[in-house]
């Protein structure tokens, strides 16, 4: 641009007439005024929205704009914030033709955005194996890292992507490398419930009771969310049935309390304590009726649960339901027999909790059950 604005600059300073006191305020207001029209012009009829057009292309898919672009001199490797590429951006939305275009010209594969995240993770965290494949084949890492420690194994365990994980395997990624977190892969797909991916993993040695800084393991993430097949391959992968968290929630505890009752049976059926408690005193059945769930309420009583057993402030599971306005709970507990006058720390009873939250039809059944405030 400078050979194009050389012509505004005076042969001579006299043309400045800087030592005219008159003119030279005038003078030079003049010249910068005319410098920055013309370095603005400059910019739009050079481009100056290139980085926009590329966006858009990206955007749109479109690869003969994107093309042409790249033929009036927009660079390859442009950068869009944060240090992230326009390769970056067509391999996070799976534009597969525009990703084999920029490899083609030249665009740089491994380098990273300031949050540690190349074109080849971009890919892999939105499962678009055949983008990240092509990434891989021209020179990306296959254990390359984002700065929270997330890999391509781990996005894809969480994407359920086989096909991505047998290839890692195959370039002997570090199956239960961890992140910041110190997830591992197997804990991912086992939150999903991605139960091809977690036995792909227990047969490739992954190891099954890895805990993360909240101590948690596949199974309980399993457990947590249901997911009653990843609870089976685990156990029969002899993952610990008894580990529980800071929170002393075990999977039996965390799968009662979220009201899945197939994973409660599995547990049940593999030795789960039927009476272990958390770090609040409270059994899988107290937490169950917390929460309203009649079914597993009604599994655990056939399995031999406590029914008037206390937690950390002496309520039972029927106070916890009458608290909730878990009506129909409350009948299957009373029609079980359990205490209706049992009295918590405060000296409570379920009437008198129920009472207090205005539900009607649980005091009205607690009252013709014989209970008092």
């Amino acid at each position: 641009m400078a050979r194009r604005l050389f012509w505004l600059v005076p042969d001579h300073p006299t043309d400045l007439n800087l030592n005219n006191k008159g003119g030279r305020i005038m003078r030079l207001s003049r010249i910068l005024s005319v410098l920055f029209a013309t370095h603005l012009t400059l910019l739009m009829s050079c481009g100056g929205d290139t980085e926009g057009e590329l966006i858009g292309a990206v955007e749109r898919g479109d690869v003969s704009s994107f093309e042409a672009l790249l033929e009036e001199g927009a660079d390859v490797n442009t950068q869009l914030g944060n240090r992230k590429t326009i390769l970056m951006l067509a391999a996070e939305k799976g534009q597969l033709e525009l990703v084999r275009l920029l490899v083609d010209k030249g665009a740089e594969i491994r380098v990273k955005d300031f949050d540690g995240w190349s074109a080849l993770l971009y890919a892999a965290k939105e499962g678009h194996g055949e983008t990240w494949r092509l990434l891989l084949e021209a020179g990306a890492q296959p254990d390359e890292q984002t700065s929270s420690g997330r890999t391509s194994l781990s996005f894809a365990a969480e994407n359920g992507v086989v096909a991505m994980i047998e290839l890692l395997i195959e370039k002997a990624v570090d199956i239960n490398a961890e992140d910041v977190t110190k997830r591992t892969a197997l804990t991912y797909a086992a939150e999903k419930n991605h139960a091809d991916v977690v036995q792909l993993f227990l047969d490739s040695g992954a190891e099954v009771d890895a805990r993360d800084y909240d101590n948690l393991t596949a199974l309980l993430y399993a457990a947590e969310n249901g997911h009653t097949e990843v609870v089976q391959l685990l156990l029969r992968k002899d993952a610990s049935i008894h580990a529980s968290p800071d929170d002393g929630q075990n999977a039996l505890i965390r799968a009662a309390q979220n009201g899945h009752a197939n994973s409660v049976q599995v547990l049940l059926d593999q030795g789960a304590a039927i009476g272990s408690r958390d770090k609040a005193n409270r059994t899988a059945l107290i937490r169950a009726a917390e929460n309203g769930h009649i079914e597993v309420v009604e599994l655990l009583l056939s399995k031999g649960a406590d029914l008037n057993a206390l937690g950390n402030t002496e309520k039972t599971a029927l106070t916890w339901a009458a608290m909730g306005g878990h009506t129909d709970l409350v009948q299957v507990l009373l029609g079980k027999r359990a205490s209706v006058n049992t009295r918590d720390v405060d000296g409570w009873t379920a009437l008198k909790w129920a009472t207090s939250k205005d539900h009607v039809e649980v005091a009205q059944l607690l009252t013709e059950a014989g209970a008092t405030e």
